[in-house]
């Protein structure tokens, strides 16, 4: 590489891992230590080994020092104690007889056992016999890893080897069985999928006291007293006539230099931490960018690479297992290796949302995604959102269609544009069965075409009757 090219690529990678930083504040990757028992290590800070060999991470990632001159193996291969070594999940690492395990999966509550091999060995596993004194590993059905390569034959348990079995690890050294219990679902998955997450009793706050931009005439006031606030599971569609601010308020949320606007859930300021709070806000725009040459399954994955922290996308059996999961969930498994460019409608939108809830953000926006689809996939997607909410995210979406999903629903936020004021302005936020009392009607479509006729008197309707 020229040099000019290797200072892009380190600044670059200063970068990606800065943002990394700011999203894994409270994740970080765990070691197991094999003393007499399983100690476990948490790679929140620089670790020091009794041996001197030293666990740190800089803006290429997390890795191990070990002591000059040990006899230093990872995955079984030698490696030069002088340099730094980047370690990879499930990393299986040994400096001078001392075992350590490296892993990003949330297996910080994982137990561990312990048994000897010898005749009264009772494990009962599938993929584990034990014959003439020694212990034989035989593949199933969900892939085995020993020392970290995948086995397909019948293979000899050796002493300080590293089995992994669907996630669930298991050593053999000086004649001992370490192993951990049968792995619960979330133990499976990278702790990295958890860095933005809200607990269910966190709360969105919204509070747009004013929006103005700059314009050749002078100062426009284009949103005006926009106070609501939504709870993690909540799907909210978002209602008004043209102008009266609805993508003006999807905006808001990456907007950093509003002095006049909060939004912050649990105690994050988006403002205070906009890079935080980018990682946090997915939107999903009307017309998807997807490359049309691309497989489905590809244009998720680099979606992900992209969006997910580094540590997480290196491991790649682990990305694409996730994956494979969002396109079960978006019900786009059957298409996965068709190109884009031969998907539907419906399926490129369905594949535009995946793309961008692969981040797993907190907040999703979406802008209009039933528009110009039929009933069907118009209601396929709606119910897709339904199951992304219930996930514990937050989601509000625009759109003009929503009599055929209105049960799906939880909350129902009503821009206007005040007459007398000529800005967007909040007439209302409810239920759907009190947004059809608010306005009189039997229906939500009709609510804006209500809203017209008097947009201020809905205006301060709704502020009169939420003082009360």
């Amino acid at each position: 590489m020229t040099k000019p090219f290797l200072e892009i690529y380190d600044n670059l990678s200063k970068s990606i891992n800065a943002a990394d930083k700011i999203l894994n504040e409270n994740i970080y990757p765990l070691v197991f230590k094999l003393n007499e028992n399983i100690d476990i290590l948490k790679f929140d800070k620089e670790i020091k080994l009794e041996d001197g060999s030293i666990l740190s991470n800089d803006y290429r990632g997390y890795y191990i020092k070990a002591r000059p001159k040990a006899k230093f193996f990872v995955n079984k291969k030698i490696l030069d104690s002088d340099d730094k070594y980047y370690l990879h999940n499930n990393d299986f690492i040994e400096i001078d007889g001392l075992s350590l395990i490296y892993t990003i999966l949330d297996q910080e509550d994982v137990k561990w056992n312990e048994e000897k091999i010898g005749e009264s060995f009772s494990l009962d596993l599938d993929f584990l016999n034990f014959a003439n004194g020694r212990l034989f590993i035989k593949p199933s059905s969900h892939g085995l890893y020993l020392n970290n390569r995948k086995i397909y034959e019948e293979a000899l348990f050796n002493n300080n080897d590293f089995l992994i079995n669907d996630s669930r690890m298991f050593i053999l050294k000086d004649g001992t069985l370490y192993y951990q219990n049968e792995l619960e679902d979330y133990q499976k998955k990278s702790k990295a999928l958890a860095a933005v997450n809200i607990s269910k009793d966190d709360i969105l706050d919204v509070d747009i006291k004013e929006k103005v931009v700059i314009t050749e005439n002078g100062p426009k006031t284009l949103l005006k007293d926009i106070k609501f606030s939504a709870k993690a599971g909540d799907l909210i569609l978002i209602l008004g006539s043209s102008g009266a601010g609805k993508s003006t308020l999807f905006n808001e949320f990456l907007n950093q230099d509003n002095s006049k606007a909060s939004i912050s859930v649990g105690n994050i300021d988006f403002s205070k931490n906009f890079d935080l709070a980018k990682r946090m806000v997915s939107t999903v725009p009307q017309f998807d960018l997807s490359r049309d040459n691309d497989t489905v399954f590809m244009t998720l994955k680099n979606a992900g690479e992209l969006k997910l922290p580094r540590d997480f996308t290196k491991d790649d059996d682990l990305l694409n297992q996730y994956v494979l999961e969002i396109l079960d969930m978006m019900n786009l498994t059957n298409i996965k290796d068709s190109l884009v460019k031969d998907l539907s409608g419906g399926e490129r939108k369905r594949l535009s949302i995946a793309s961008e809830y692969i981040a797993s953000p907190v907040v999703f926006l979406l802008d209009e995604p039933d528009s110009g689809l039929d009933g069907y996939n118009a209601r396929s997607i709606m119910t897709n959102l339904r199951t992304i909410a219930d996930k514990g995210k937050i989601i509000m979406v625009i759109s003009h269609s929503p009599d055929r999903t209105v049960e799906l629903f939880d909350k129902i936020l009503v821009l206007g544009k005040s007459q007398s004021e000529n800005c967007g302005k909040l007439a209302f936020y409810g239920s759907p069965k009190e947004a059809m009392e608010f306005f009189d009607t039997k229906n939500i479509e009709t609510i804006v075409d209500k809203l017209l006729e008097d947009t201020d008197y809905y205006i301060e309707k709704f502020k009169r009757e939420g003082q009360e």
